[in-house]
């Protein structure tokens, strides 16, 4: 049975991924053949282009990428050690420091100004008294409480392994699909800190809005 459901207010969650294994032998695969990669988003938080430099250690070829204001941009990297420098178009260089793909998980967010994210969880519900499922948490965020929010920071660090439904550029859905005789589910959506405090204030003044596509990458 499948339920259509939609969103009544804000949770939050981390979202736990798991997968099993099979007693299959596959021990005689060459590794270096069947290497595993990993997608990463390059996220630039700054308001002017980036460009990013990533060397694998052992490895004296370069890869370089260019990301624009406020964007993303998906890469492939192997389970290894790598260096990333970033600068501006103006040469300034706003990072230059090691990491590792450790295949901790299958996608991770590389956090150039390594600014703090949001992880907001929502609840999607069906229900013909939907108020019985509202929050009463509360979020506090740089000494601000916000009523009604459930959401948890991940302070500023450079790799940050996906335990989201919703990256930063995905927008979160209106309605969601329920399997089985479940009558709600909860999903997950990471914010850049100053978008998601940008929203808490405008919702503050404005009441429920949708900010749209302006805001929608920030």
């Amino acid at each position: 049975m499948k339920n259509t459901i939609y969103l009544i207010t804000g949770v939050l969650l981390f979202a736990v991924a798991s997968c099993g294994g099979n007693n299959n032998d596959d021990s005689y695969f060459d590794g270096d053949l069947f290497e595993s990669s990993y997608v990463v988003y390059l996220d630039n938080a700054l308001d002017t282009t980036a460009i990013i430099a990533i060397t694998q250690e052992g490895n004296d070829s370069t890869m370089e990428y260019e990301v624009i204001g406020y964007g993303m941009h998906e890469i492939e990297l192997s389970e290894a050690k790598y260096h990333v420098t970033a600068t501006t178009v103006t040469d300034s260089v706003f990072l230059d420091e090691d990491f590792e793909i450790d295949g901790s998980s299958y996608t991770y967010n590389l956090n150039l100004t390594k600014a703090d994210y949001i992880l907001e969880r929502v609840t999607y519900v069906v229900s013909e008294n939907p108020e019985l499922y509202t929050t009463n948490n509360s979020f506090t965020y740089n000494g601000k409480t916000y009523d009604d929010i459930d959401a948890s920071v991940i302070e500023g660090q450079l790799l940050v392994p996906s335990n989201w439904d919703y990256n930063i550029e995905d927008e979160m859905p209106d309605e969601v699909t329920i399997y089985g005789d479940q009558n709600k589910t909860t999903k997950t959506k990471l914010y850049r800190s100053e978008t998601f405090v940008l929203y808490l204030e405008l919702f503050e003044l404005f009441g429920d809005m949708d900010l749209g596509d302006e805001f929608g990458e920030y």
